[in-house]
């Protein structure tokens, strides 16, 4: 049987990675049509060596941008911990319900922030990954 702090810490990890998907999606959003605004301005000379770039200075815009970097540390954080859950916590136990919960906190929180994702079939679902995590976590 699990114990209350390794149940928490499956739960703080789905937290924060549910809670930062919807985040990191929204801030990827709102970067990237800023750096396209800005290299659709750009001189028809450099068009050649900017399609080289291109990808780093998207990459560079996300991470100069809070709405995408501070989502992006908290998940990394997320993954850290996840690590040491895996390397003391049954594999079988921890990859489910890490997983499931992260699924379910990414719907709730795109959810409060607007997003279009509930349908009757998203909550059905949602019950049901409940059901199993409820199973998972008894049997263990």
């Amino acid at each position: 049987m699990l114990s209350s702090v390794e149940i928490g810490s499956i739960m703080v990890v789905s937290l924060m990675w549910g809670g930062t998907n919807p985040l990191l999606r929204i801030g990827s959003r709102s970067a990237t049509a800023r750096s396209q605004s800005s290299t659709s301005s750009s001189s028809s000379s450099s068009r050649g060596a900017s399609r080289l770039l291109r990808p780093f200075l998207e990459m560079w815009a996300l991470l100069k941008d809070w709405r995408f970097s501070i989502p992006l540390m908290i998940n990394q954080m997320a993954s850290v911990l996840f690590i040491v859950l895996l390397a003391s916590l049954p594999l079988t136990v921890v990859v489910p319900v890490v997983n499931s919960l992260t699924f379910l906190v990414t719907a709730v929180v795109g959810f409060l922030l607007g997003e279009p994702t509930a349908s009757f079939r998203l909550w059905l679902g949602t019950y049901c990954i409940l059901i199993g995590i409820g199973i998972c976590l008894y049997t263990s």
